[in-house]
């Protein structure tokens, strides 16, 4: 007769203990923040454009997440609930206001930076995800971009 009610009782605890675990698991991934440093900002015209890429986004297409804040120097911007991964980041200082990193002759007219702080060069070639990614991870949180100009 015990056996028949210490099983029910223990299956029930053993569900209700998962169940927390995993919600516990879950709201660690969304309720984490990624803060960002953006330096090298000359001016406070226009604003910065922030988009994040996942591994198997197009990196010159829609990011995984775009944000965009009014310029200024010494900028901190903090990136919520974005889950724990691999990504790449570009920064677009849109002095215009087109939401777009303009070019003159085929090369960035406006700053720009990128996560791993990859570096423009004649052989450098095009940005990637693999040259541009960064882990983000609990121990690794935060990120500091300088932007460039060519």
């Amino acid at each position: 007769m015990i056996f028949k009610i210490q099983y029910p009782i223990a299956l029930l605890v053993t569900a209700i203990f998962i169940l927390l675990a995993s919600q516990s698991i879950h709201s660690q991934t969304l309720n984490t923040s990624l803060t960002l440093s953006i330096k090298n900002i000359k001016s406070e015209e226009g604003n910065i454009i922030i988009n994040i890429f996942r591994k198997n986004d197009d990196i010159f297409g829609k990011p995984f997440i775009y944000k965009k804040v009014s310029a200024r120097k010494n900028l901190q911007v903090i990136i919520k609930k974005i889950p724990f991964a691999e990504y790449a980041i570009q920064i677009i200082h849109d002095k215009n206001g087109n939401g777009k990193l303009d070019h003159s002759w085929g090369f960035p007219s406006e700053p720009f930076g990128y996560s791993n702080n990859w570096k423009f060069s004649l052989l450098s070639g095009m940005p990637s995800f693999k040259k541009t990614k960064f882990s983000f991870s609990e121990h690794q949180n935060k990120l500091s971009i300088s932007l460039q100009t060519l």
